[in-house]
């Protein structure tokens, strides 16, 4: 019984932490006063990549980026050419 808690309390904090999808290039560390449009567009990106590239963040419409913590890194660069941070 305490694996399969376990298993289930993983397996729902692995769903539920956004991080950088494997092979990222480049990753952005997020400040307080960004927003998942905001670093979007501060890296040339369509808003739905950015999530593509972030599994884990929140895309929908009752909690859409609700899960953009700050201090915590996010990918911004799948394949180069990358975008520097300005």
């Amino acid at each position: 019984m305490k694996f399969v808690l376990l298993s289930t309390f993983t397996l729902f904090i692995t769903q539920v932490i956004a991080k950088p999808a494997p092979g990222c290039l480049q990753n952005y560390t997020i400040v307080a006063t960004d927003t998942c449009s905001s670093v979007a567009a501060r890296f040339n990106l369509a808003e739905i990549d950015f999530y593509t590239m972030n599994p884990g963040l929140h895309h929908n419409p009752t909690h859409d980026c609700d899960n953009l913590d700050d201090g915590r890194p996010f990918c911004v660069c799948m394949k180069p050419p990358c975008v520097s941070d300005m």
